[in-house]
């Protein structure tokens, strides 16, 4: 067991990254969802709420990773996936 305040450091982007992943295929999914004929976008209010958390949560992992400069391994891992 890890001791107290001692975590990987890495654990917050790669969980960020989990979670960008899994809410872009959810976007995409909601994307694909016909919407209501009296709607006057062709994106759900669902689709666009989701996609902005994603965007979100990118910006907070790149902002977060330039912080710690010189770690390129990261910023690397999560432009290639």
């Amino acid at each position: 067991m890890p001791e107290e305040g001692h975590t990987d450091p890495l654990r917050i982007p790669h969980l960020q990254c989990d979670l960008i992943c899994q809410n872009s295929l959810l976007a995409q999914i909601l994307r694909a969802k016909p919407c209501y004929q009296d709607s006057l976008t062709q994106v759900s209010d669902e689709c666009v709420d989701v996609a902005r958390e994603v965007l979100e949560v990118h910006h907070q992992l790149i902002s977060g990773v330039a912080d710690r400069r010189g770690d390129g391994a990261v910023i690397m891992r999560y432009l290639n996936w």
